[in-house]
C-alpha cells in the first residue's frame, strides 16, 4: 500500500510507533490469482504492518512451515532441559519475497547513506546503469522520507524489531589497496542483503538492531561497521556470523539469546565493546579476536565458548557456568584479565596459553596506559584451570572476597611473588583477608604439587599474618613465637637463616664451654662497645631481608603511628638479635683461640689449626655429649638453652630445604 498506480498509501503502524525516519506502506500478501480489489475493507485492516515488522512464521514466507514449527517446538524444549540439540532444518523460503524484503533493505540503507548526496552523483561508490534505473524510485521513496520526517537531523540505520528472514551467501571482494582509515574493506560481487553489487560491506552510519528476529542464519562477514553498533533484545533463532568483521566504534550485545553458534572469528574491535545478559544455547566463539579498547562481558549464560583474543582488555562480570557449560580462552595476548561476579560449576572453565603484556595504546580519551594487571572479585572459580599461562608481566595481581582453593594451576608464570604485587592494598588495609587469599594459593599450589611457589605464597600469608597482629592486642606469648619463627627462618622460606646461626651460635658456645668466666668478660666487654661494633657491622644489613623491608617500606600508607613505632621496633629488634648472635660468636672464637690455639700467622699451620677447630665445632654440634662431663648449674642452663635452639634452628633449616625441593 505504497500509493503508487491508484492505490491508497497506508503507514506501518510500528514504524509510525516507533518513529522510524522512514515510515515503511503496509504489506498486502495476496493468494495466488488474487488481486487487490478482490479483498474487502475489513480484509484490509488485518494488514497493517510492512514487510520489516510482518510476521514471517507463516505459510505464506515458509513453504514448510509446518515441520518448521514442529522442530522449533523440540529445539526450545530440549534447550529449557539444559540439553544439547543439534537436529538442524533447512527453511524453504519464498524466494519472491525474500528477494523484495532485500530490494526495499538496500533502497533505505543507500538512502541513509547518501542522504546529502545527488542519487546520480554518489562519489567512491561505481553501479551499473541497470541497478540505477531498477532501484531510482524505491531510493528515491526513502530519499524523500528521509528529509520530509526528519529535516537536518542526523540518520541512523534503524533496523528495530525487524524480523529478518533468509541471508544471502555474499560473493566479496577483497579491496587491494587497503587505507589505513578503511582496513578489512570488501566489495559485493552482487546485490545481496544490504548493499547493491560493486559497494563496499560497510555501514557508515549507527546501527540499531533494537529488539530485531532473525529466523535464519544471520549473515555478516566481512562487514565494516563504521560507527557505534547496537544489538539488543534480539533472537538469532540460527547461526550468526561475524567473522572478519571490524567495529571501529562503541559495539553492545545486550539482552541477546543466540539459539545457534556465535561465530566471531578473527573479529576486529577497535572501541569498547560489550556482551551484557547474554544466552549463549549453542557454541560461541570468539577465535583470534581484537579488542582494542577491552571487552566486557556481564551476565552471561554460556554453553560451549571458544575464545581466543588479543587486546587491552578481556573482562567477565556476572558470569554464572553451569555443570554442562564448556568455556576455553586459548592463546590469547591480553593487557588486563578481569573475573567479578563469576560463579563457576563447570570442570571445562580454561585459560590456555595466556599471556599478559604490555601496550602502548592508549586507553580512552583518558590517555592514559593500561598496566598489566588481574582482578578476581567476588568470584567462585570451582574447577577453573589455567595451563601455560604468564602473569610475570603483570604489575598488579588483585584478589579478594573469591574461592581459589579448587582451581588448577598448572605450568603459570607467576613472576615475582611478592606482596607489593599480589593483592597489594588488601595486603595494607585488610591483611586478615590478604592471608586468607594468600592460603588460598598455597592450597591450590600444594594440590598440584608446586611446592616452590606454594612456599613463596605461604611466606606472604605470613607476612599478612604478621601485620595483621600489629593491628591486635595479642598475647606476648603468640607474638613472642611468631617473631622467633620468622626471625629463624622468615617462616620456613630461608635454610641459610637457621644455617648462619647454628654456625654462629656454635662457635660461641665452643668458647663458653671452654672457658665460662673468660667467655663472658669478653662478651660484655662486646656489649658495652656495642654502638661502635653496630656502625662497624652496618654493611651486613645491606643484605640483611629486614633492612630491605624496613627501607622500602612505603611511610604514608600506615595508618596509625602505633603501627609505626610497632614496625620500626620489630626492625630494630631483627637488627639486634642478629649483631648479639656475631658478638656471641666472635666472643666464643677469642675464648677458644686464646685457650687451644690454633689459628696463627703461620700458613703451614693452617691446616691443622682448621682441623682442630672443625674436630671441636663438631663435638660441640653434637648436643649428647654435653652433660657427660660434670658441669655447675649455670653451664648446663647455658648449654640447655643452646640444644634447644641448635634444635629448633636445624628443624627450621631441614622443613626449608624440604619445601623447596620436595616434588
Amino acid at each position: 500500500m505504497d500509493g503508487e498506480e491508484g492505490r491508497e498509501f497506508r503507514e506501518c503502524k510500528v514504524c509510525r510507533k516507533l518513529k522510524r525516519n522512514v515510515i515503511e506502506p503496509v504489506a498486502v500478501f495476496l493468494k495466488d490469482g488474487q488481486n487487490l480489489e478482490d479483498l474487502t475493507e475489513e480484509e484490509l485492516r488485518k494488514f497493517d504492518t510492512c514487510i520489516f515488522h510482518c510476521e514471517k512464521e507463516n505459510e505464506v514466507w515458509m513453504e514448510n512451515v509446518e515441520e518448521y514449527k514442529e522442530w522449533k517446538k523440540k529445539r526450545d524444549e530440549t534447550l529449557r532441559k539444559g540439553k544439547d540439540f543439534k537436529e538442524k532444518i533447512e527453511i524453504k523460503w519464498n524466494e519472491n519475497l525474500v528477494d523484495e524484503f532485500w530490494r526495499r533493505v538496500r533502497a533505505y540503507r543507500f538512502a541513509v547513506d547518501f542522504v546529502w548526496e545527488s542519487l546520480l552523483g554518489c562519489e567512491g561508490v561505481e553501479f551499473t546503469v541497470e541497478d540505477l534505473e531498477k532501484e531510482r524510485k524505491l531510493v528515491r521513496f526513502n530519499l524523500n522520507n528521509l528529509l520530509k520526517s526528519h529535516g537536518l537531523c542526523s540518520y541512523d540505520y534503524d533496523f528495530r524489531y525487524f524480523i529478518f528472514p533468509k541471508f544471502y551467501i555474499p560473493e566479496v571482494s577483497k579491496d587491494l589497496k587497503i587505507s589505513r582509515e578503511k582496513p578489512h574493506l570488501y566489495f559485493s560481487r552482487r546485490s545481496f542483503n544490504f548493499w547493491y553489487e560493486g559497494e563496499p560491506l560497510l555501514f557508515s552510519k549507527s546501527s540499531k538492531f533494537f529488539g530485531a528476529i532473525f529466523l535464519d542464519k544471520a549473515e555478516f562477514k566481512r562487514v565494516n561497521f563504521q560507527e557505534e553498533a547496537v544489538f539488543e533484545k534480539i533472537v538469532f533463532q540460527n547461526e550468526v556470523d561475524f567473522s572478519r568483521s571490524v567495529f571501529k566504534d562503541l559495539t553492545e550485545f545486550i539482552e541477546i539469546v543466540f539459539k545457534g553458534k556465535a561465530l566471531f572469528i578473527r573479529t576486529l574491535f577497535n572501541s569498547e565493546v560489550e556482551f551484557r545478559d547474554i544466552k549463549f544455547q549453542d557454541v560461541v566463539s570468539f577465535w583470534d579476536v581484537t579488542f582494542e579498547r577491552g571487552v566486557v562481558f556481564w551476565r552471561l549464560s554460556l554453553t560451549e565458548a571458544y575464545v581466543k583474543a588479543e587486546g587491552l582488555a578481556l573482562m567477565f562480570d556476572d558470569i554464572r557456568l553451569s555443570k554442562d557449560s564448556y568455556v576455553e580462552i586459548r592463546d590469547s595476548r591480553i593487557a588486563k584479565l578481569v573475573l567479578k561476579n563469576v560463579n563457576n560449576s563447570s570442570d571445562n572453565f580454561c585459560f590456555f596459553n595466556i599471556k599478559l603484556v604490555k601496550t602502548d595504546r592508549e586507553n580512552c580519551e583518558q590517555g592514559e596506559l593500561i598496566e598489566p594487571s588481574i582482578e578476581i572479585e567476588n568470584s567462585r572459580l570451582k574447577g577453573m584451570e589455567l595451563i601455560n599461562c604468564n602473569f610475570s608481566e603483570a604489575k598488579q595481581i588483585k584478589i579478594e572476597d573469591s574461592s581459589l582453593t579448587k582451581v588448577e594451576f598448572i605450568n603459570v608464570n607467576w613472576g615475582k611473588i611478592s606482596e607489593k604485587r599480589i593483592c597489594r592494598e588488601l595486603f595494607e588495609k585488610s591483611p586478615e583477608k590478604a592471608r586468607d587469599v594468600y592460603r588460598q594459593l598455597k592450597l591450590a599450589l600444594d594440590n598440584q604439587k608446586d611446592y616452590i611457589n606454594a612456599n613463596e605464597f605461604y611466606s606472604l600469608e605470613m607476612k599478612a599474618y604478621e601485620r595483621a597482629l600489629r593491628k591486635k592486642l595479642l598475647p606476648l606469648q603468640k607474638k613472642l613465637v611468631f617473631s622467633i619463627h620468622k626471625f629463624a627462618s622468615d617462616f620456613g622460606q630461608s635454610w641459610l637463616k637457621p644455617l648462619l646461626l647454628i654456625i654462629l651460635l656454635t662457635t660461641g658456645e665452643m668458647g663458653a664451654k671452654l672457658a665460662p668466666s673468660s667467655f663472658f668478660s669478653e662478651f660484655l666487654y662486646f656489649l658495652k662497645s656495642y654502638i661502635f661494633i653496630a656502625l662497624f657491622l652496618s654493611p651486613l644489613l645491606v643484605i640483611s631481608e629486614e633492612w630491605r623491608n624496613f627501607s622500602t617500606l612505603e611511610w604514608k600508607k600506615l595508618s596509625t603511628f602505633k603501627e609505626l613505632f610497632s614496625m620500626l621496633l620489630t626492625w630494630l629488634l631483627y637488627i639486634c638479635l642478629w649483631e648479639i648472635s656475631i658478638i656471641f660468636a666472635l666472643s666464643g672464637f677469642i675464648v677458644f683461640n686464646k685457650f687451644l690455639p690454633c689459628f696463627s700467622f703461620n700458613p703451614e699451620s693452617w691446616q691443622l689449626s682448621l682441623k682442630v677447630f672443625l674436630e671441636e665445632f663438631a663435638q660441640t654440634l653434637n648436643i649428647f655429649n654435653f652433660f657427660k662431663s660434670s658441669q655447675v648449674p649455670s653451664e648446663k642452663f647455658l648449654h640447655t638453652l643452646y640444644s634447644i635452639a641448635v634444635t629448633f634452628l636445624t628443624y627450621q633449616m631441614i622443613v626449608a630445604i624440604r619445601r623447596q625441593v620436595r616434588r
